[in-house]
């Protein structure tokens, strides 16, 4: 027998009017422009991540784009996308969820001191409006910021400010950690660990099953 949801949907726990969370499913449109324009400051570690968005077969089927906001959270901003929409004409809820995870994944690798390769755990959504023809925007949010994991939640809100899915207490794993100096020096190690990590990996899978 399952109890009652711990996370009314009316009481999400996203940082937007104060820390303690908001209790509306829409934020002031003042309030959302706040949230998803641009850090002005971009350091390199925003713009190698921002890159990698970019090249991601992904990103280009979908037609999102990223970018990191003032708290150094990730905005995935998507556009209407009538290939992204269901029999009734809202955007489909696996879209949304990819949103999320995007949004929490780079939120995660924005706020941590060292580089490395991250993973999502697992993903919970509450879906809370559907919208149509219309743009979103999904913000990360980092809620704790351990040596190996991290806890991220991330909303998708349509830009009038509607608050349309909620994804909380996202664990996002850190598989390696390397330490942050550039992108040319970064990039070589994690993938000189992330190959030596996958060989052990499929050498213990192996000996399991012998």
């Amino acid at each position: 027998m399952f109890g009652r949801s711990l996370l009314p949907c009316r009481k999400l726990s996203l940082r937007c009017d104060n820390s303690r969370g908001f209790q509306s499913r829409t934020i002031h449109k003042e309030r959302l422009d706040e949230l998803i324009k641009p850090i002005q400051d971009e350091d390199e570690k925003m713009k190698m991540l921002r890159s990698s968005v970019f090249n991601a077969p992904m990103s280009k089927l979908f037609g999102l784009s990223l970018h990191f906001n003032n708290e150094r959270n990730a905005v995935v901003h998507l556009p209407y996308n009538p290939n992204l929409v269901n029999l009734s004409g809202t955007i489909h809820g696996g879209a949304f969820m990819s949103l999320l995870d995007i949004a929490a994944w780079y939120t995660a690798a924005a706020h941590r001191k060292e580089a490395g390769w991250i993973a999502t755990g697992n993903l919970s959504v509450n879906f809370l409006h559907a919208p149509k023809e219309t743009d979103v925007y999904a913000i990360g949010n980092v809620l704790k910021s351990g040596k190996r994991q991290s806890v991220v939640e991330a909303s998708i809100f349509a830009p009038d400010g509607t608050l349309c899915c909620h994804g909380g207490k996202i664990p996002i794993h850190w598989l390696i950690n390397v330490k942050w100096e550039h992108s040319s020096d970064c990039l070589p190690k994690i993938n000189q660990k992330l190959r030596h990590k996958l060989s052990h990996s499929r050498a213990r899978n192996l000996l399991s099953v012998l």
